[in-house]
């Protein structure tokens, strides 16, 4: 007994001390943009009279608004999937528009953003695609923009899909030609989206957004798994853990504060800050 009470002492006399980190004066400040849309809205903007590109036009609009409360900003981030444009990696005529949105922000801002966007491998998979965080270099605001910027720094893809959410199951072990036609009829006659049907991604990416802003991503309720976030911190030397995700779909339930609860374990096993931003849910910042 005495044996056991003196670890536990020692347990909490350590989570104590530990429980406490001091952020230095020089740290970099992060800008986390949620436009805090129901989950409604975002799936089918119509409900609400909207379009994908009025809900974007919304987190500009609250980019520009933060920006100038917080003049200080070095990184802006923006949750996942809000982007409404693709991005395929080697067909720059289909990614025009991703492209001049990525300028436009790039140049009021004077900032690198992260955003949450889906991107595609090449132009003959635009079946399926992934869920990925995109790193965009900041564009200097003493010059206009120019059409020839390739803006685009890094490119986390999601690795654990959602079941059923994101990915096809049947994809782990029947023939793709059959799934191809499966997912189709199901598109077709019961109203799956094509987002229900996307690729992982292979290995972790760190975003280098600049000194003390090296990013170790995770996506979704990939913030949930204990070995994933340690996977992300160890592909490099990372600054922070850098969660983008829609808890739309709890609406103001109980699952938000747990969610909450989850992310400060991340932070306490990886021993690094753990910055959350969500398009709909809890946006927080978990201190290491």
């Amino acid at each position: 007994a005495a044996v056991a009470a003196l670890l536990v002492a020692a347990a909490l006399a350590y989570g104590f001390t530990r429980s406490f980190p001091a952020a230095g004066p020089d740290a970099p400040a992060v800008l986390m943009v949620q436009s805090a849309f129901p989950h409604g809205v975002k799936e089918d903007p119509a409900t609400a009279g909207l379009s994908e590109f009025d809900l974007w036009d919304r987190l500009r609009d609250l980019t520009k608004a933060g920006l100038a409360d917080h003049p200080d900003t070095d990184l802006v981030v923006w949750p996942e999937t809000m982007h409404p444009y693709l991005y395929v990696e080697d067909s720059p005529e289909i990614s025009e528009d991703f492209a001049t949105s990525l300028r436009v922000v790039a140049w009021q801002t004077g900032l690198p953003v992260i955003y949450g966007a889906n991107t595609f491998t090449d132009a003959s998979r635009l079946a399926r695609g992934h869920n990925s965080a995109v790193l965009a270099a900041p564009i200097d605001r003493a010059r206009p923009p120019d059409p020839g910027d390739d803006l685009v720094r890094g490119i986390y893809r999601k690795q654990s899909l959602v079941p059923m959410g994101e990915e096809f199951l049947p994809r782990r072990f029947l023939p793709e030609a059959w799934c191809d036609r499966a997912f189709a009829w199901l598109m077709r006659n019961l109203g799956y989206p094509a987002t229900c049907d996307l690729e992982a991604g292979e290995g972790f990416a760190v975003l280098d957004a600049g000194p003390g802003l090296r990013c170790a991503p995770l996506i979704c309720f990939e913030g949930l798994w204990p070995g994933l976030a340690q996977e992300a911190v160890e592909a490099g030397d990372v600054d922070l853990v850098l969660h983008l995700v829609n808890n739309g779909w709890f609406g103001e339930s109980w699952e938000q504060r747990q969610s909450v609860a989850i992310w400060v374990f991340r932070a306490v096993e990886t021993r690094t800050p753990f910055l959350s931003c969500a398009k709909a849910g809890i946006t927080c910042a978990v201190a290491p």
